[in-house]
């Protein structure tokens, strides 16, 4: 994870080189989630894009894993050109963090106000 917020680092201060290519869509899927067992691509629409497809299909492979890991199979990448979904089949969040998230939305990066902000 360091590793990963290094490079984003390094790509926003434009040190890092990005290694873009013309790739389908639908091949990198396959290959972020090859032995990944219950996790399958579903195409409904595909492109070739170009991008850095080490990076992408790092991405894809994490976000696979985590629904695995913390959702339920099967996981489902689905491909709607050039949008891209990661499903999984677990519970959900209960109706209890709906309703905080509902009143006062996510808390996990809010800080206290300790005055006002820069004029």
């Amino acid at each position: 994870m360091v590793e990963d917020v290094l490079e984003v680092a390094r790509t926003d201060a434009q040190v890092a080189v990005l290694e873009t290519e013309k790739r389908q869509m639908s091949a990198m899927a396959q290959r972020a989630i090859a032995g990944l067992e219950q996790a399958a691509v579903r195409v409904v629409a595909d492109a070739v894009v170009t991008t850095d497809p080490r990076r992408v299909e790092r991405i894809l492979a994490k976000l696979a894993s985590n629904a695995l890991r913390h959702g339920a199979p099967p996981v489902e990448l689905e491909l709607d050109s050039p949008l891209i979904r990661v499903r999984d089949h677990g519970t959900g969040f209960p109706p209890d963090l709906f309703a905080v998230l509902h009143t006062s939305g996510p808390q996990r990066f809010r800080t206290p106000c300790r005055g006002p902000g820069p004029a």
